[in-house]
């Protein structure tokens, strides 16, 4: 509907005029998008499905995490290692136990904990996001499994890795009182001094 209004804006607007609202629209379809994004943690409800035990792999596979799954947000949205959840690791004795609580409730589902929001490069207007936690509940609420995996740091790049590098010798010798890497003797040894009785 919003869509809709902004394109009438748009074509309403007389031609000393349209570049402005054009600006005004992309403007707010912007501000729309970057709701979501990088630093954003979310908490999604999703239903599932575990699959038969796998002895072979230790656990149940998850349906959420099949290849080419995607969840119904938006444009699509799928989990960067959505690899790392596929298997809801169980033993044998604790899958049974797994297959107990699910035949005591209904409405089984997953809770999910995401964040690092992004663009999906391979599916147009689809969301790609790091899945932080997953917890298997019933139609209570009641965690029937769980499992998590700890966010990974992203790598610096080289520009970066400089930046903290020359940050962090600059502050080092700040605190040393001492001049920047690279200075004169003199001034070296006038700081080495300055502090000595």
């Amino acid at each position: 509907m919003e869509g809709d209004n902004g394109r009438f804006l748009f074509r309403a607007a007389d031609e000393f005029s349209r570049d402005a609202v054009l600006a005004e629209q992309v403007a707010r379809l912007e501000a729309r998008h970057s709701r979501i994004g990088p630093e954003t943690d979310v908490v999604i409800q999703a239903s599932v499905r575990l699959g038969d035990y796998d002895a072979a792999r230790g656990g149940f596979p998850v349906s959420l995490f099949t290849p080419g799954t995607y969840l119904r947000v938006r444009g699509g949205l799928r989990f960067s290692n959505g690899s790392d959840y596929a298997i809801l690791p169980a033993t044998p004795e604790e899958g049974r136990a797994i297959r107990e609580r699910e035949a005591s409730s209904s409405l089984n589902s997953a809770i999910l904990r995401a964040g690092d929001f992004r663009r999906d490069p391979g599916h147009a207007n689809g969301l790609l996001a790091m899945l932080y936690q997953f917890d298997y509940v019933d139609g209570d609420g009641g965690i029937i499994a769980s499992m998590a995996h700890a966010p990974q740091t992203p790598a610096l790049d080289d520009e970066a890795v400089e930046a903290l590098v020359q940050n962090t010798q600059a502050d080092i010798l700040a605190a040393a009182s001492l001049p920047p890497i690279g200075s004169g003797w003199s001034a070296v040894r006038h700081a080495l001094t300055a502090g000595s009785v």
